[in-house]
């Protein structure tokens, strides 16, 4: 994670030293809504997850490169078919209900492709997000009413890669407020989840590889210097 950090903040360096002139930094946060597609069928499901981010970016023309930190929650449950206990029928599993909470770190390109009018621009989102775990909570329901919560599958955890893209549009308002719409595509490349060492009935967390989501949020520019050196904040 450290080699991860230092690698972000010397990209950042060599592109504020490449072009100055033409180049501003911003601060952004914003927020995030997200579902697993995998989790639509066979008996799985998931909640809308969502993730708070604060970003600072990097822009040089018409490119913008962003890293910071995400805070994000991922909900997902498993239904039974009650057949767990054939013996016991009151104490059959019903579902078994997932909680994850990450910290991550992304590396975003925005490559804008065109503008209209100068108030309103559309870029072409790629980058990747670092992900790693800080808290993973497993309730199990049971027929009989009883709920069961386990706290032991955050010894599987493991530094994972999602790969993002899709695309930013953002509608300019006056010189100092933007609205910036991001709808995305998530796919994972490494899990965070070490599958091979936990239950089978658990292993079903690493299988939500594809995820679609959007990102909403508010840019609000605080300083300019000759062309365009801009302190942005989104929410």
């Amino acid at each position: 994670m450290r080699k991860i950090l230092f690698g972000i903040l010397l990209c950042f360096c060599i592109g504020e030293t490449y072009c100055q002139k033409s180049s501003f930094i911003s601060v952004e946060a914003n927020t995030d809504y997200y579902s697993y597609l995998s989790y639509a069928i066979n008996n799985k499901d998931n909640d809308f997850g969502y993730g708070v981010a604060v970003l600072v970016s990097q822009n040089i023309r018409r490119l913008k490169i962003s890293s910071g930190i995400v805070y994000a929650d991922k909900y997902l449950y498993v239904k039974s078919n009650g057949t767990d206990y054939p013996d016991y029928p009151n104490v059959s599993v019903l579902k078994n209900k997932y909680n994850l909470k990450y910290i991550n770190i992304p590396v975003i390109a925005n490559i804008e492709v065109f503008r209209l009018k100068n108030n309103f621009t559309g870029s072409i989102l790629v980058g990747f997000e670092f992900k790693r775990i800080i808290d993973f909570s497993k309730k199990t329901y049971y027929k009989n009413g009883e709920t069961l919560k386990n706290d032991y599958l955050l010894k599987y955890r493991q530094l994972g890669i999602d790969v993002m893209m899709g695309f930013t549009f953002s509608k300019s308002f006056d010189n100092n407020l933007r609205i910036n719409v991001s709808p995305f595509v998530k796919y994972n490349l490494m899990s965070d989840f070490k599958q091979q060492y936990a239950d089978p009935n658990d292993r079903i967390v690493s299988d939500t590889k594809l995820s679609i989501g959007v990102r909403i949020g508010v840019e609000y520019i605080i300083r300019k210097k000759k062309e365009t050196n801009i302190i942005t904040t989104e929410t």
